[in-house]
């Protein structure tokens, strides 16, 4: 990207800057978190003072109180945990949306040269699929690191308490730990830069772009909009291209039972969808731009027998002229024209499904499996 203006106040504004919370909320996530370390800890010494008080023959009325406080903790643990993640994730969201505005004022103001070297596809991945993973490694971190961190630390302080030598030795084991997961750390997170930078490039080939291709991934991304606005992403098409879309993807009973229809808002990610209505209005997504070539990755993984054999039935008799899918599912290959079996990133075999299951023996093992894992879908459903 190019430059920014230094006198454009908005974009200089860092990013720790903007995701810090308010004085409120991380007040209430610091209690929370404090809560939700504190209660774990107190549990095990009621049920130490529980046995030592049966050992030495209390009453049935004060071993019972200390069951009972013991219940009231669980059940206040468990409930100061659950307020922690709500108040984490809160705190993740509304830091990266006031990010995620500003990257899109900054996108929005590069020249056209950048804009003409980089597709909308992998502008929004970047702006949003970014924005995304750092609301991710935010609840992560809260949740995983620091309240791990507070408890380890609580448990080794009781330890200490009880016996030096175990609480020294846990405490060197604990930084021996720590000091693998940092070194593993420095290796991984080049690593993930580079995969999300693939990710970017990959989305710049996606549904919305005005190529002829339409690209629907394994990992449907829906965002916090209606159904339409999911559908379109900026682009036109009338009720009509959108409602064969919708039935290609075999969609149109999920629709009408939404009282909303189109206008049905979704959530963050699609979370008001089920994962297989997520995974249709994804290829829905990419149907509306009525693409000659459709890649598909895994598409039907979510979808129950009968409405996978649906969808794949309309896509392959009246969808784009050209589908290039990845997938095991028998619903795809047993309509696929050509079938490429890839073994250990080898080609093990190519050719019609029925040809590859005589000569192929990785084909035959795949749809044996298939055939075993769709049948237990069918008798769980």
């Amino acid at each position: 990207m190019r430059p920014l203006d230094p006198g454009t106040a908005p974009h200089n504004t860092s990013v720790l800057r903007l995701l810090r919370p308010g004085r409120g909320l991380a007040a209430a996530l610091a209690a929370a978190g404090a809560a939700a370390t504190a209660l774990p800890l107190a549990a095990p010494q009621l049920t130490r003072r529980f046995v030592d008080d049966a050992i030495g023959g209390a009453s049935t009325r004060h071993l019972t109180l200390i069951a009972l406080a013991y219940l009231g903790l669980a059940v206040a643990g468990q409930a100061a945990r659950m307020v922690t993640a709500w108040l984490a994730s809160r705190l993740a969201w509304d830091g990266t949306n006031r990010l995620r505005e500003r990257l899109a004022g900054h996108a929005l103001g590069l020249d056209l040269d950048y804009h003409g070297r980089h597709t909308p596809g992998e502008l929004i991945e970047r702006v949003d699929g970014d924005v995304v993973a750092v609301a991710d490694f935010v609840v992560a971190f809260l949740l995983d690191v620091v309240a791990g961190a507070l408890l380890l630390a609580g448990v080794v302080v009781i330890v200490f308490g009880v016996d030096r030598r175990i609480g020294c030795a846990l405490l060197a084991y604990c930084l021996l730990i720590g000091f693998g997961m940092t070194r593993a750390q420095r290796l991984a997170v080049p690593s993930a830069a580079r995969a999300r930078a693939a990710g970017a490039a990959l989305m710049g080939a996606h549904s919305w772009c005005r190529t002829g291709r339409a690209y629907a991934s394994q990992v449907p991304r829906l965002f916090s909009e209606t159904l339409r606005e999911n559908l379109l992403l900026g682009e036109i098409a009338t009720d009509a291209e959108i409602a064969r879309a919708l039935e290609l993807a075999a969609f149109e009973q999920d629709l009408a039972a939404m009282p909303d229809g189109l206008g049905t808002v979704v959530g963050p990610r699609g979370v008001r969808l089920s994962g297989g209505q997520v995974q249709r209005a994804t290829a829905a997504r990419a149907l509306v731009r009525d693409p000659d070539l459709l890649v598909v990755d895994d598409l039907s993984s979510a979808l129950d027998v009968e409405t996978e054999r649906l969808l794949w039935d309309r896509i392959a008799g009246r969808g784009p002229a050209t589908v290039l899918v990845v997938s095991h599912r028998q619903a795809a290959l047993e309509r696929a024209d050509q079938v490429i079996v890839l073994d250990r990133g080898r080609v093990a075999g190519r050719g019609p499904l029925g040809e590859l299951l005589e000569s192929c023996a990785e084909m035959r093992r795949l749809w044996s499996a298939e055939l075993i894992a769709e049948a237990g879908e069918q008798a769980g459903g």
